[in-house]
């Protein structure tokens, strides 16, 4: 037993593909208390972790930020099984977004707008029938609502162009 495949951490361990979604739900919790009572030291450590994320993000190069690597996302892509990989994307992106949202955490937007990039980038190889049998795989989880909420947030400084990449990935993931 002294192999981490026999260790028991639950959720988080680094064998399980689930992990990395407590993450985005500390930095809702985060974000959440600070914007209701003001603490900075939640604050300051919700930042540093965001600060950390970013420079995990420069580090990988692609765009690509998660506790698991983006070959989990070709494999789901090809029709095999990982264990809910779009659920733990969303919840770190919805964290980042809180992050940004009610704590003006700049660089979480930053970083959501790199997530969304590769994002539209790797759904972009695929036709409607793929991209159906991608949502079979996993649809409660895959939500076109976040993806499309950061090119909205991202269309103020950008302007029409990603007002469109976000309406497209909207009726790349609804249309039937």
């Amino acid at each position: 037993m002294d192999g981490p495949e026999h260790w028991h951490w639950g959720w988080e361990s680094p064998t399980c593909e689930l992990r990395g979604h407590m993450m985005g739900h500390w930095l809702s919790a985060a974000a959440r208390i600070y914007a209701q009572t003001g603490d900075g030291i939640v604050k300051s450590k919700a930042d540093a972790i965001v600060e950390g994320l970013g420079q995990c993000q420069s580090a990988i190069g692609t765009g690509w930020l998660a506790a698991f690597p983006e070959t989990y996302m070709h494999r789901a892509a090809n029709g095999k099984w990982v264990w809910a990989p779009h659920y733990t994307v969303h919840k770190l992106l919805m964290g980042l977004h809180e992050m940004y949202a009610l704590a003006g955490n700049q660089q979480a937007l930053a970083i959501m707008t790199e997530i969304a990039d590769w994002f539209y980038q790797w759904s972009g190889e695929f036709d409607r029938e793929e991209m159906d049998d991608l949502l079979d795989i996993e649809t409660i989880f895959l939500r076109a609502e976040e993806r499309v909420t950061f090119f909205l947030l991202k269309k103020r400084n950008n302007g029409l162009k990603n007002r469109q990449m976000g309406l497209s990935i909207l009726n790349r993931l609804t249309q039937k």
